[in-house]
């Protein structure tokens, strides 16, 4: 009775009149932005050595900067999230959930979950990381890579930040072991298989209009080679004709360069971004092949759009990184300068100075 009478008092002291407007409070307005920032890394491993530290945010401490500034930040996870399994190495890969939200943390926020190693844990752990990152999508962390279900199209995600639309979608070439589960976006490398995927992702553009089209492509081509093979680089052009403005390449773990024109981007490969596949420096030969596993680049793409709609390629700017091992035996991301080779003793500052110049003529 006394909740009635409140209810009665309350509308009798507010009176309105019948020609009265209310009027909806306005909407936020999204921030437009002529420019966007996407920056790109490669493939984020977990060898034993990388999940071992203590402390998972020193592993980015000196790159978190560059993924911070970005609208964007994108990584290849090269590993299921499976947390009752827990740690694995390799060749069957699997991490916790705290491993995946340290790279978050690091500012990581758009994650390729299509690669080799996507099925190393099986059904389980194909469901499991496709269920941590739906949970994720609140938090505007996004994915691509693995299907909801197996009878959905390729999976992708739809990004809008600063007024800017953002089509993303991941695929694999090939799996290390049998996709039961059938979510994972493995694609055919037959010249067939490559023509319908074509089909495939012109469609997607033309049902979902975006601003720019990436597409993580994990080839089935071989590791640590340096060199990219031409055929691959007619794919991927063809890739660009295709619909897509910046292919992302991986799988080689080695740093592979990237060729451009005003609009367009075939990345074929950044190498690692952490890993444990350079376990040991080699002092003696600092060129050998296998030392180019350990370091990598941060590729930081400056996009504008342009007064007739289109969007152009405004910056291309590559930060040298290197998976450095510190004096706890932790495996960290450094930048690859001259500063932080001088932090090092006189024989791995000699190592390092001749990684930062073999490097440089690659990029």
């Amino acid at each position: 009775m006394f909740f009635l009478v409140f209810i009665i008092f309350i509308s009798a002291c507010v009176e309105r009149n019948k020609n009265d407007i209310l009027i909806p409070p306005a909407a936020p307005v999204a921030l437009q932005k002529d420019n966007i920032t996407l920056t790109f890394a490669g493939d984020l491993m977990a060898h034993k050595s990388n999940t071992k530290i203590k402390d998972l945010s020193l592993i980015y401490k000196d790159v978190k900067e560059i993924f911070e500034e970005a609208d964007l930040s994108f990584v290849n996870l090269e590993t299921p999230i499976y947390e009752e399994k827990g740690y694995k190495g390799y060749p069957r890969f699997s991490i916790k959930k705290e491993y995946a939200d340290a790279a978050q943390q690091a500012g990581l926020n758009v994650f390729s979950l299509a690669n080799n190693h996507t099925n190393d844990q099986g059904e389980k752990g194909v469901e499991e990381t496709y269920k941590y990152f739906a949970e994720r999508k609140k938090d505007n962390i996004f994915s691509a890579g693995i299907r909801a279900k197996k009878e959905d199209g390729l999976s992708y995600s739809l990004i809008e930040t600063g007024g800017w639309k953002i089509l993303f979608a991941a695929v694999t070439e090939f799996s290390n072991t049998v996709d039961e589960s059938k979510r994972v976006d493995i694609i055919s490398s037959t010249p067939k298989g490559r023509r319908k995927f074509k089909e495939t992702i012109i469609k997607l553009r033309e049902d979902n209009p975006c601003d720019v089209f990436v597409l993580s492509m994990h080839t089935y081509e071989p590791e640590y080679d340096l060199e990219v093979k031409e055929s691959r680089k007619t794919y991927f052009k063809e890739l660009n004709k295709a619909g897509i403005d910046i292919v992302w390449g991986a799988h080689p773990h080695v740093f592979q360069g990237w060729d451009q024109t005003a609009d367009k981007m075939a990345i074929y490969s950044l190498g690692n971004l952490i890993s444990a596949q350079r376990f040991k420096l080699n002092y003696d030969n600092p060129g050998e092949n296998k030392q180019y596993t350990g370091d990598s680049a941060l590729l930081q793409i400056k996009l504008k759009k342009s007064k007739d709609g289109g969007v152009k390629i405004v910056n291309i700017f590559p930060y040298l990184i290197t998976t450095h091992i510190d004096e706890d035996r932790n495996f960290v991301i450094r930048r690859l300068t001259s500063e932080f080779a001088d932090e090092q003793n006189k024989k791995t500052m000699k190592y390092y100075l001749k990684r930062i110049e073999l490097m440089n003529k690659r990029i």
